[in-house]
């Protein structure tokens, strides 16, 4: 179910405007109001739904989910369907655009709650995407000190505008020893990994200190092996997890920090295109032009 038709319309972090309630939604919402969707539609009736693992850990723990804009026609288009309980209401001052970054935060609003850092720990983030950026961000709202990882210097220097406290390009300079001097040679609390790869996550094991977290928070394609010691893990206490997508709870918090402005959107979204020129956002993406480039319909 979570391969794609073939041909489907994608579209996978949007705000939109009911056009039309359903008999269960028109109790709920009326035509007019302004939602943004929540992209992973879940069954509601696996054991990871009914236990509350899906509501509460990640909703792409759900056994049957399906997803907008991947495995369910997407919003690249003049209207998308979706189940009611996965639309939510904007507040009235918050911004239509600025919103569709609400998913992609709530997803990196997970992985820094399961990192457990807290006010005043060292965190290393990898990669300076959209994801890295936004787990900086939620990290510095923590009051944590954040250094962050990235070959591409234009986006190293995003992430210097939007408050991160150190930055390093490991093609350019000494990672470890960068992070020896950031951490006073102890080593980051927490690792958070937001671009894939096996050599990366094997590599975060020398950053972290003893009893700290390693976050992966993005897939590696192809599928691989990491090749780690177990006593590595035993002797100085290292937890490496896994996350994947939202909460409900993650969801609603990365909306309510949008609409309070606690989110410098303007240096996440770099571009906003009409759907005729579609195109060349997609091309000017795969040449890593930019970062988040929003399509108004």
């Amino acid at each position: 179910s979570k391969i794609p038709k073939v041909p489907f319309i994608t579209g996978h972090e949007f705000t939109g405007i009911v056009a039309k309630a359903g008999k269960g939604a028109s109790k709920f919402f009326e035509e007019g109001e302004r939602v943004v969707g929540m992209p992973v539609v879940t069954c509601q009736k696996c054991y990871s739904c009914i236990s509350g693992l899906s509501s509460n850990e990640g909703v792409a723990l759900c056994q049957n989910y399906k997803v907008i804009g991947h495995s369910i026609d997407g919003a690249f288009a003049e209207y998308v369907r979706l189940p009611w309980w996965a639309a939510v209401k904007l507040p009235k001052n918050a911004d239509f655009v600025e919103a569709t970054l609400t998913e992609p935060l709530a997803d990196c609003l997970n992985g820094v709650n399961k990192s457990l850092i807290r006010l005043g720990d060292d965190v290393l983030i990898i990669g300076s995407g959209v994801m890295g950026l936004l787990t900086a961000i939620a990290c510095k709202l923590q009051g944590a000190n954040v250094i962050i990882s990235d070959l591409l210097n234009e986006r190293l220097q995003v992430a210097k505008e939007i408050g991160v406290d150190e930055t390093v390009n490991p093609k350019e300079e000494n990672i470890d020893e960068k992070i020896k001097m950031f951490t006073d040679k102890k080593g980051v609390h927490a690792v958070i990994i937001t671009i894939g790869g096996k050599n990366i996550i094997e590599s975060a094991l020398s950053y972290v200190r003893s009893g700290g977290r390693i976050v992966i928070l993005a897939s590696t394609f192809p599928p691989t092996k990491i090749e780690i010691d177990p006593n590595i893990l035993h002797y100085r206490l290292i937890t490496i997890t896994g996350c994947v997508s939202y909460t409900l709870r993650t969801f609603y918090d990365a909306l309510q920090l949008i609409t309070e402005k606690k989110i410098p959107s303007e240096k996440i979204i770099t571009n906003i295109v009409q759907l005729d020129d579609i195109k060349n956002a997609f091309e000017e993406v795969m040449q890593r032009k930019g970062l988040r480039h929003v399509v108004v319909i």
